[in-house]
């Protein structure tokens, strides 16, 4: 099953296409019922490929997927960079896991290529910072 607008996940219908991620496609999306906030689904396939092996990595990728949503929900809450997540926003459907969140207003590749590089100092606070929230 190829990914396009209008497909439905669970109670998500997916929109435009924003682009692909390193775990799969990232699509505009909405459910009718959460209002107020435009929101992104990232997707992965699972067991997808010919082989063992590609197979196995699809799912690898698509674990990731539910390793970011742990991560955010039970360790970076309260982190004021944090999407919110709606109700229903992490599942399986129709052989594809898939993460709701909150569009955020810059990809990391937008924002990154309108800013000079970070200096060290900048990378290690931003680390000191994660390690806080990962405690």
């Amino acid at each position: 099953m190829d990914l396009q607008c209008g497909t439905i996940l669970k109670n998500w219908t997916l929109g435009e296409k924003l682009g692909d991620g390193t775990c799969g496609e990232v699509f505009s999306c909405s459910n009718g019922k959460q209002s107020g906030c435009e929101w992104v689904i990232k997707i992965s396939p699972l067991n997808k490929g010919k082989t063992a092996k590609e197979r196995k990595e699809s799912t690898r990728l698509a674990n990731t997927l539910y390793y970011e949503y742990m991560l955010y929900n039970n360790h970076m809450r309260s982190a004021t960079f944090v999407p919110r997540f709606p109700s229903g926003s992490y599942g399986e459907d129709k052989g594809f896991r898939f993460l709701v969140m909150e569009r955020m207003t810059e990809n990391l590749s937008q924002y990154a290529a309108c800013r000079p590089a970070p200096t060290l100092s900048d990378i290690a606070d931003i680390g000191i910072k994660l390690i806080g929230y990962l405690r």
